[in-house]
This record gives structure tokens, C-alpha cells and sequence, in this order.
């Protein structure tokens, strides 16, 4: 009798565990809510045991990212009847917007926490629990190893693929909608096209070198190769007014006027330094027949230079000048003044002059006229004449003191009248005329 009253609770524990355990929903998700930016509030149907059994998700409609969304932070959740076996709804404390939809779904724990016994039917019945809970565990760690589509995407995508004859020698790839698809050689099926040159590269990347040579990716032909010395050059500081030189052992760099010692171009020592005449002649429209002068500090201009200035210009000296210019010949020379003077002859003073270096009054009526340019000869002509107020005076050579008739020099005698005696006169002119 006792043994039948255990089996009889027994049955009734297992019978009331099987009615608590009945699941007659096979909903784990909802459909995608599209926000409104004001409904915060989205049903669910399915039962679940804890708030934590929820995931809610935000998809952002137009590029398809989603984000979790934590309790209490984010949504808050109620159940329907004051249980959770017919569902419940969750309350978002932001309003999702018309650019976001809304996804509700379970995610149980994978762990069996009810202790049914250590024996008997109890402990098989346990058993059998945990055993259900180890394989969904075990076909969770396969499924997260699996390709899987975002939890927010539509349920209707499928991921069956095409039966082994249709997929074989192909190549997989996603359609329009974002499912698999299996496309052919030419590498598009339906709205999903691969330009030719990707089909030529897949199809002919043989090697390592050929998918180079495909995609113009060869070093040393289609980009820099690598080259410890551009490593070098890298690795140099950005400085302004630097140069990059070579040392005869590597990179480095160079100041300005370094650089300059180095090839040979020091200012003013190796080339010339600017200077405003010479950049004004630079700017000059060279023209035949014209040669170069300046019209004012550091402005060049040009003039025209005809032939018969070019033939005066090569002249030698002043007589091949001359020549050119058929000026007089040397013996029309001889009849040109050579030196002339006028002087005070109280003192001495010139008054004005042509080749005469001075003249020095040696007493009265007495003077020593010095020639600028010597005469050839003491056989040249001097001559001259005296002014004074009321008075004639002469210019006497050679009268009662002896006279000099030396290339540098001459003395002159100036007397008031023939056979005189030497007087000053205020105004006392002399010239001379022979060869030099």
C-alpha cells in the first residue's frame, strides 16, 4: 500500500510537471516593427519565464545596422495577465523613428536548473532534462561556428542552396535580396553582375605572378619596389630649405648654403650674384646693328650702331681715329695751337688755359710758362700780346736776358715798347705752335 501511494505522487508530480512544461506556441520572434518616432510600446506572443529571456533589437532601415538594446536602460517589459505565458510588451523609453524598425525575440538560457532528485524516477527524469539541455548547448556552439544572417533581417530570406548538380564548378555569391545564389562562368544571375574584368582576373589568376601581372601589381613595373635606400630617404627629418644629398655612405640632408659649397655654386665665387643692371640688360630685346647703354642707374636700354661707327670703334689709337674720320694729316698737325694761356701778370694767376701746367712770375715783366705737353722740339713758335688800361704792351723773346727755348718750358720778357724796359700788365696772353 505505501509502495502505490509513491507511485501515485509520483505520477501526479509528473503529470502536473508535463502540463507546466506544455508548449503549444511554436513563435520564438516577432515580426519587424517599423517605428513612428511616437509608438513606444510593441506586443509580444510568445511565453517566455524571466524579462531577461528577450532580446530587443534597432535596425537602422537604410544600411541594415542593427545594436542591442539593455533593459531598464532601454525598454522596460510587463506581461500580458500578469504572467508571461501568453506573452507580454515591451516599453522603449525612446520611441524608435520611421528610419528604424523594432525586432522582439527570446533567447532562452541554455542551463536546466531544477534539481529533481538524486534517485529513482526522479534522477532519470533529471538526467533526461540535462541530456536535452547538453545537446541544445551542442547545437548552439555548431550554429555559432555557422554563416548567419543578422538577427534583424527578414525571416523570409531563405538559405537553402541549390542542389549539388546546379552548384557544381560555380561560384557563390549573394543576390539582390542578399540570399545565397549560385552563379555561373560568367559570373551573374539575375540582377547580380560582375564586370568582365573581375571574371578575367579570377579566371586567370593561375598564380601568384599571374594575378599580378592581371591587376598591374608588379613591383618594379607598375609601383616602387622596395629599396632600403628610399627607406633611408623616409626616415630623413621634413625640414624647409633643406636638400637631400648624398654623403658617399647614405642619405642626409643639406642647408641651402651647404648645399650650394657642394655643387659648386657659392654666390658671387661660383655664379654670378643678381644685380639690377645686369637683370635690366637681361630684359633687353637683343636686335642686330644696336649695342647696349644705360639711361639711368641700373636701366639698360639700346641704341643703333651703324657700320661706320663700328669702324671708328676698333680704331687703335687717335690717329687711326682720325684717319677714319679723314680728319687733317700730320702737316696740317703742325699749323694747330698747341698751347695757349692767359694769365694776370701781376702775379701769375691763369686765368684759363690749354695744355699749360702753370706759369710763375719770375719779376716784373719776367715769366715762366710750363708746357702741360712737351714739345718735340725747341723749334716751335710762341707769340703773344699784353692788355692794361691806356696801355700797349709786346711780348719780347730773347731781348736783354737770355731765354729759354727748352720742350717744357718757356721764359717770356714783356716789355711796355720796343727796346723797353720788362713791365707787368694786368691781361697777358701767350700761344705756341709746333710739333709734339
Amino acid at each position: 500500500m505505501k509502495k502505490l501511494l509513491i507511485v501515485i505522487l509520483l505520477l501526479s508530480f509528473i503529470g502536473c510537471e508535463a502540463a507546466w512544461c506544455t508548449m503549444t506556441s511554436t513563435i520564438a520572434r516577432e515580426s519587424l516593427f517599423t517605428g513612428d518616432g511616437t509608438t513606444t510600446a510593441f506586443a509580444f506572443t510568445f511565453p517566455i519565464v524571466n524579462t531577461s529571456d528577450l532580446e530587443v533589437w534597432l535596425r537602422t532601415t537604410a544600411t541594415g545596422a542593427q545594436s542591442q538594446q539593455t533593459e531598464t536602460t532601454h525598454f522596460s517589459v510587463s506581461a500580458t495577465n500578469n504572467n508571461f505565458t501568453t506573452g507580454g510588451t515591451v516599453t522603449m523609453v525612446t520611441a524608435p523613428t520611421s528610419a528604424q524598425k523594432l525586432l522582439i525575440l527570446r533567447a532562452t538560457p541554455q542551463t536546466q536548473l531544477t534539481d529533481f532528485g538524486s534517485s529513482g524516477v526522479h534522477l532519470a527524469i533529471e538526467n533526461s532534462d540535462d541530456k536535452m539541455t547538453r545537446q541544445i548547448i551542442d547545437l548552439q556552439e555548431a550554429v555559432t561556428r555557422c554563416l548567419k544572417f543578422p538577427k534583424t533581417d527578414a525571416t523570409t530570406l531563405t538559405s537553402i542552396m541549390d542542389d549539388s548538380i546546379t552548384r557544381a564548378s560555380q561560384r557563390l555569391g549573394f543576390n539582390s535580396s542578399g540570399e545565397p545564389a549560385i552563379f555561373d562562368s560568367g559570373i551573374d544571375a539575375g540582377d547580380v553582375t560582375v564586370p568582365d574584368y573581375f571574371t578575367t582576373v579570377i579566371e586567370g589568376s593561375t598564380s601568384e605572378v599571374a594575378f599580378k601581372i592581371l591587376v598591374n601589381a608588379q613591383a618594379g613595373v607598375d609601383f616602387q619596389a622596395w629599396d632600403t635606400q628610399l627607406d633611408d630617404i623616409a626616415a630623413l627629418a621634413v625640414t624647409d630649405g633643406f636638400f637631400i644629398v648624398a654623403d658617399g655612405a647614405n642619405w642626409t640632408t643639406e642647408a641651402t648654403a651647404t648645399a650650394r659649397a657642394s655643387l659648386g655654386l657659392i654666390i658671387g665665387t661660383d655664379v654670378q650674384a643678381f644685380d639690377a643692371g645686369l637683370d635690366s640688360i637681361a630684359n633687353i630685346t637683343y636686335v642686330a646693328d644696336e649695342m647696349i647703354y644705360f639711361s639711368a642707374s641700373n636701366t639698360a636700354a639700346s641704341t643703333t650702331v651703324t657700320s661706320f661707327i663700328r669702324t671708328l670703334l676698333d680704331d687703335a689709337d687717335a690717329a687711326a681715329a682720325r684717319t677714319t674720320l679723314g680728319a687733317a694729316s700730320s702737316i696740317d698737325e703742325e699749323g694747330i695751337i698747341k698751347a695757349w694761356v692767359n694769365f694776370d701778370g701781376d702775379d701769375g694767376s691763369i686765368r684759363d688755359s690749354f695744355n699749360v701746367t702753370s706759369v710763375s712770375r719770375d719779376g716784373a715783366g719776367l715769366y715762366t710758362i710750363t708746357w702741360d705737353t712737351d714739345f718735340a722740339d725747341a723749334n716751335y713758335s710762341v707769340t703773344g700780346m699784353t692788355g692794361d688800361t691806356g696801355t700797349i704792351g709786346h711780348v719780347v723773346f730773347g731781348s736783354d736776358t737770355p731765354l729759354s727755348g727748352a720742350t717744357a718750358s718757356i721764359k717770356t720778357i714783356v716789355s711796355g715798347s720796343a727796346g723797353g724796359a720788362a713791365a707787368d700788365f694786368n691781361i697777358v696772353t701767350v700761344i705756341a705752335i709746333g710739333d709734339q
